[in-house]
């Protein structure tokens, strides 16, 4: 006698689902060699049609000559390495340089710094916000992601300055951010948690501030240890396509005093335009 099963029973996965589930699949030659070839190379790899490689073969009317690729591999720098590769057209142009980086770990440093007291000093002007509230839920849910624009980059290149990526190199924090991401995130959500147990025990907002700094400190070594501490000013020799020393971009710098010999261009002429086509804007 067949019997109807409730509501209840039908969103569930039971030992008949499971039983029906296993015979398809191994009664599915093609299933069984897509098992095969992506537990043994990966999902990206084992799905590769060659012929549809050939049929999207690159090719541009237009090629940008601006030195050798520059890979962000797994962190969410994309806008950082946009806007340094900007940058470096204009230097490769004026000195005729054959390729050449600026050190995107350096400006990652800064822009993990900034964003830590950013936060922080969020935390401070909402201690009086519920906990459980929407703007407190805003602010824990992701404090420092890899994710900016134009205008941050702007500041940071105007505060900071830039750098050879030999003299600040890429490290496997800044190439892959998720694990340097986590931890400086916990990090700061508990630091946000006893700013605001301190202010709750009747801590002066003197007394906040100096803790505040403290825990920024904290976050500098924390950064240093992943990303290599940034130096105040290095040694420099670059040299042109055809081998000769750049002069101008040879001795010692600041990062400040690099960014003005390096860069032909002012960043403050370029905006950031948007598009959003959404109900709401």
């Amino acid at each position: 006698m067949h019997q109807t099963k409730t509501p209840n029973e039908m969103k569930r996965v039971t030992a008949e689902d499971r039983k029906c589930a296993r015979k398809d699949f191994e009664e599915d030659r093609s299933a069984l060699i897509a098992h095969n070839a992506a537990s043994s190379a990966g999902i990206r790899k084992a799905s590769r049609v060659p012929e549809g490689v050939a049929r999207n073969a690159l090719g541009f009317d237009i090629d940008i000559k601006q030195g050798k690729r520059c890979d962000q591999k797994r962190s969410g720098r994309c806008w950082m390495f946009a806007s340094l590769n900007m940058l470096r057209l204009s230097t490769i142009k004026k000195f005729k340089l054959e390729t050449f980086e600026f050190s995107q770990a350096y400006s990652l440093f800064f822009d993990k710094l900034e964003k830590s007291n950013w936060f922080l000093g969020n935390i401070l002007d909402t201690l009086d916000e519920p906990l459980d509230g929407r703007l407190m839920a805003f602010l824990l849910a992701d404090p420092i992601g890899d994710g900016g624009q134009w205008d941050m980059f702007r500041a940071l290149m105007k505060k900071y300055g830039v750098m050879p990526k030999e003299t600040m190199p890429e490290t496997a924090c800044s190439e892959n951010t998720a694990e340097m991401d986590r931890y400086l995130t916990r990090y700061l959500r508990g630091a946000a948690k006893r700013l605001r147990e301190t202010s709750a025990a009747g801590a002066s907002m003197d007394d906040l501030l100096a803790m505040r700094k403290e825990q920024l400190h904290e976050v500098w070594r924390l950064l240093a240890i992943c990303l290599g501490e940034p130096p105040e000013s290095f040694e420099s020799r670059v040299h042109d396509k055809d081998g000769k020393l750049v002069d101008e971009l040879s001795g010692t710098f600041t990062p400040k005093g690099f960014f003005d010999a390096a860069c032909d261009i002012d960043i403050d002429a370029y905006v950031s335009l948007i598009s959003a086509p959404t109900a709401d804007k």
